[in-house]
């Protein structure tokens, strides 16, 4: 009797559950096997198993307030949990991504019932690096490493908060890119993102918390 044969199938990406453009994009943009490495190596040593479901938070300081014609605000964690919580997301787990080591010690002294999760990284504290170095790594390579690094950690979670940044864009669009429903969401939503006026934020933040701790 004549074989049985399945039809071939109408592409040979049917039955992947992804976007067949973006997985063939991320095969041909892959990182060289030493890039891979150094990324996988570095959330080994550097950042928690992370728990889900997660929500991701870029908090981006440092120098964004110091020259009035750019000057961006300096918002508080709490700021950010109000509006995932707007929102309906409640989750406890919290992948944080900021350049201010300020900001991680406010998360988790002032917030301490989330469970942060953050690479252990060397950040600047406020604006002390300086205008247009708000990284602190002092070899190029790891500083690379690290951002790659947080591209792959932040298509753990299933929304994102974040402020005025083109970083924070490209680790929507990295969250986005195998067609990921992610809730997208805006600290600084309504509100001009340049003001002469927040050039003293970083300030006015510093001393409201210090004055809700005292």
């Amino acid at each position: 009797p004549p074989l049985h044969m399945n039809p071939p199938p109408a592409s040979p990406f049917e039955g992947f559950d992804t976007n067949p453009f973006a997985w063939a994009m991320e095969y041909a943009h892959r990182q060289k096997m030493w890039v891979r490495k150094r990324v996988h190596n570095l959330i080994k040593a550097k950042a928690p198993p992370v728990s889900l479901p997660c929500a991701a938070m870029h908090v981006r300081r440092t120098d964004v307030a110091m020259k009035a014609d750019w000057a961006r605000q300096h918002f508080s964690i709490g700021k950010y949990l109000h509006k995932l919580k707007e929102k309906g997301i409640y989750t406890k787990n919290l992948l944080l991504f900021t350049d201010d080591q300020n900001a991680l010690e406010e998360a988790l002294t002032h917030h301490p019932s989330y469970n942060w999760m953050y690479l252990n990284i060397s950040r600047h504290r406020g604006s002390s690096g300086g205008y247009e170095n708000h990284i602190a790594a002092s070899d190029p390579a790891d500083e690379v490493t690290a951002m790659l690094s947080i591209f792959k950690l932040a298509r753990h979670c299933d929304s994102f908060v974040m402020g005025h940044s083109t970083f924070a864009d490209e680790i929507y669009r990295g969250m986005v890119s195998k067609g990921k429903n992610i809730t997208l969401l805006r600290v600084d939503e309504g509100l001009d993102v340049f003001n002469p006026s927040y050039t003293t934020s970083e300030e006015d933040l510093m001393e409201s918390l210090a004055s809700n701790s005292s």
